[in-house]
């Protein structure tokens, strides 16, 4: 593992801002006002959506103070990954459904054949429905995450005769389950054949980061020699989220008079943890922004070290036709970042033939 420092250190050529994230049989990729998401078809084509994205903290300059800059650029990237997986989804969806009319025709159902392409053209996108289901996606991470970790630590509390709500202990406690939760649900997860395929596509999607940073030129060849491992990644980011709330709860919570030590001091602790993590989050941010930028420090480098051994878990090793993908994506999104947004189309679908078709149209 620390013999992938000697790439995350190399010198940039100049200032970078793009971030990525894995989805099903892809990458979304996002510059500073484009956003991306390629998807790699049965039948071997590139489907590639992008258009322009233009933070709030752009348009209001207050959102861009360090600890609230951090807040908006979760909530963006969660708004983003969501629409992102579920374009992915649906043209995993379609590639069913052409796989069943093409066995149709093959067969000479055409009543099967006609159907088919019937459901497809009916079927319309529920924002209602992408709505419920990141709603229900972040009530489970609250329950697996916040209620979960602090009710086994009361359970040890009371086991071991004393633990008490306001101590440090109780939140070093609270934050171990955390990471033991953290680290069973990722091992779990990647024994899903799909997923393991999506830990693929975020190791692509980290080496073509790492290639466009330091100024290379965007192909397979270039991106191939790069780490899988990168420092702004998301999993480095949860462990430093947890880090920062135990050091923070461990703060706020002896201020407050009232929280005793029954059940409905501990259920109004879980309630107050929801909201902090806002601010948790905005001071991980920062941290990680600030550790990315001086990885030259060894300091550093053996500060962020538990983070990277927290991507083996999240990232394997990609292929190329992986790394073909991602490089899509990210071409992509820099091509819009580039046009003017009053002239930009709102958004753009295109369908390549292969990753020769994206190269040949997309510098």
């Amino acid at each position: 593992m620390f013999g992938a420092f000697s790439a995350l250190t190399k010198p940039m050529p100049a200032p970078t801002n793009v971030g990525g994230q894995a989805v099903l049989e892809g990458v979304m990729m996002r510059a500073a006002s484009g956003l991306a998401v390629a998807v790699r078809r049965q039948n071997g084509e590139i489907i590639v959506k992008d258009r322009t994205f233009v933070s709030i903290a752009e348009k209001v300059p207050f959102f861009k103070i360090p600890g609230l800059r951090g807040i908006v650029v979760l909530i963006e990237t969660l708004c983003a990954g969501y629409a992102a997986l579920g374009f992915s989804a649906e043209q995993a969806e379609l590639g069913e459904k052409e796989q069943e009319r093409a066995q149709a025709k093959a067969s000479g159902d055409g009543a099967a054949e006609s159907q088919a392409g019937k459901e497809e053209a009916n079927k319309e996108p529920s924002s209602l429905g992408t709505t419920l289901a990141m709603i229900f996606a972040i009530a489970i991470g609250i329950s697996l995450f916040v209620a979960l970790p602090h009710g086994l630590t009361m359970l040890v509390g009371w086991w071991l005769g004393g633990l008490a709500l306001k101590s440090l202990a109780f939140h070093l406690v609270a934050g171990g389950f955390k990471l033991a939760i953290f680290v069973t649900y990722l091992s779990l997860l990647s024994m899903i054949p799909d997923i393991r395929r999506v830990f693929m596509y975020h190791g692509a999607e980290h080496k073509v980061i790492a290639t466009y940073e330091a100024g290379d030129p965007l192909d397979v060849e270039h991106a191939r020699k790069y780490t899988t491992f990168h420092a702004r990644c998301g999993t480095s980011f949860l462990l430093v989220v947890v880090v920062v709330a135990i050091l923070l709860f461990a703060v706020v919570f002896p201020l407050i008079p009232w929280l005793g030590e029954g059940w409905t001091s501990h259920f109004a602790a879980v309630l107050i943890k929801i909201p902090l993590l806002l601010p948790v989050a905005g001071f991980a941010y920062e941290l990680n922004r600030w550790a990315s930028k001086h990885l030259n420090n060894r300091w550093v480098r053996a500060l962020v070290s538990p983070g990277f051994l927290m991507q083996r878990l999240t990232t394997r090793e990609p292929t190329d036709e992986m790394l073909e993908v991602s490089i899509s994506s990210l071409k992509a999104a820099i091509a819009r970042d580039k046009v003017k947004e009053e002239k930009a189309e709102p958004e753009n679908v295109v369908v390549y033939r292969d990753f020769a078709d994206v190269c040949s149209r997309l510098v």
